[in-house]
């Protein structure tokens, strides 16, 4: 996924109509991604037979608030391959929406990180 995203948010959040114009729909793949406050994040997507699953290879450290699984929504903590938890049934199925959904778990972490405010 070589794409230069360009225009994707609006509002503070990443747009999927924007995103679906300049992202294949079926592909592995990275993504480099700075959050609105400026927060840098490495996604790698891996297609498996129905749906994406969104590794995280690079993300700042919590700062000194809890880091859990349940707090971060993160799995695979304990294998060393962190990756973005998203509820059963839930997954993505393109990789448009996989790069959205990691893209506002961006967003989010990065909220989460500056204030402690939960997700919801």
């Amino acid at each position: 996924m070589p794409v230069q995203l360009k225009n994707v948010y609006c509002g503070g959040n990443p747009n999927l109509a924007s995103i679906r114009q300049q992202v294949p729909e079926q592909s592995n793949g990275r993504l480099s991604h700075q959050s609105v406050l400026g927060d840098f994040f490495v996604f790698r997507f891996e297609r498996t037979a129905e749906s994406y699953n969104i590794f995280i290879e690079q993300q700042r450290d919590y700062g000194g608030r809890a880091s859990d699984a349940s707090a971060t929504h993160r799995l695979g903590l304990c294998l060393g391959r962190p990756r973005i938890c998203i509820w059963p049934g839930k997954e993505p199925r393109d990789l448009p929406a996989a790069v959205f959904l990691a893209m506002l778990w961006a967003e989010r972490t990065s909220r989460y990180i500056r204030d402690g405010k939960p997700w919801s």
